[in-house]
């Protein structure tokens, strides 16, 4: 959106304003005469004069206080409609997530915290830590395998499907098109480009136009003795509810009768 030009701008102020950190008398001044800029204007001269707004914007006078600032934004706020008085299904990761009490428990304990992430070389303490933690679950639960906490979803969706490709000796993986743009990257940065060595196939499975859920005779397909893994998720992306569970998995089995 265009901006007004710098030399239509207010003057600099007489005395800093309280949540400006560059508002302080002379700031300015001091920042123009370290790059050698006689004004504000020369600074963005190279921004063409068509791109300044030319009339100044029309809002609301400024408010005088801290306190009126946060009566007015907590009003605002309290127009909108939260998660925690109406069940979401925006989708895209928005919804109620359960976050059991053991997990904050958890992550409170000192010999898991740090301020750095330091490299597997290194962090021996914390490593050991983890090794015990994740043996003690596994002896627990009977797993076997418990992993290193990841980064984010999408890297938890990496691991899984480069186990399911290990595990099966398969190489290709069917997942949503409709699926996070970000997380899809990351899947496909774990699978590696085609062609490569170990390099998995991302497939992706058309959604329904009238309903946004997976086109389940698209999945079936799709589906082979090369697919390691079948991805979706629930809620969708779209936060719809993939309610043909049942049928994606009769779909795996089919998969599983073919390779018999």
């Amino acid at each position: 959106m265009a901006t007004s030009h710098p030399s239509q701008r207010h003057p600099h102020p007489r005395r800093a304003h309280p949540w400006m950190a560059n508002s302080a008398p002379g700031v300015l001044e001091g920042m123009l005469a370290e790059i050698g800029a006689a004004s504000v204007a020369e600074v963005f001269e190279q921004i063409p004069e068509s791109h300044f707004r030319k009339a100044p914007l029309d809002l609301p006078p400024q408010l005088a206080s801290e306190m009126e600032l946060k009566r007015e934004l907590v009003t605002r706020l309290k127009r909108n409609a939260n998660c925690e008085d109406n069940l979401s299904f925006l989708g895209a990761g928005v919804w109620q997530h359960h976050v059991p009490a053991i997990v904050d428990e958890i992550v409170g304990r000192t010999e898991f915290a740090t301020n750095v992430w330091g490299s597997y070389q290194s962090d021996h303490g914390r490593n050991q830590a983890w090794w015990e933690f994740q043996s003690q679950l596994g002896a627990l639960l009977n797993l076997d395998v418990v992993q290193l906490p990841v980064y984010s979803w999408g890297c938890a969706i990496g691991h899984a499907i480069r186990m399911a490709a290990r595990l099966t000796c398969r190489a290709k993986v069917l997942v949503p098109a409709l699926s996070d743009p970000e997380r899809l990257s990351v899947i496909r940065t774990y699978c590696q480009p085609a062609g490569m060595a170990g390099a998995i196939e991302v497939v992706l499975v058309a959604a329904d136009p009238t309903t946004g859920r997976l086109d389940l005779s698209d999945l079936r397909a799709k589906l082979g003795p090369d697919v390691a893994a079948v991805y979706f998720e629930n809620p969708a992306y779209l936060g719809t509810i993939e309610t043909a569970a049942a049928d994606i998995r009769r779909a795996a089995d089919t998969l599983r009768e073919v390779l018999k």
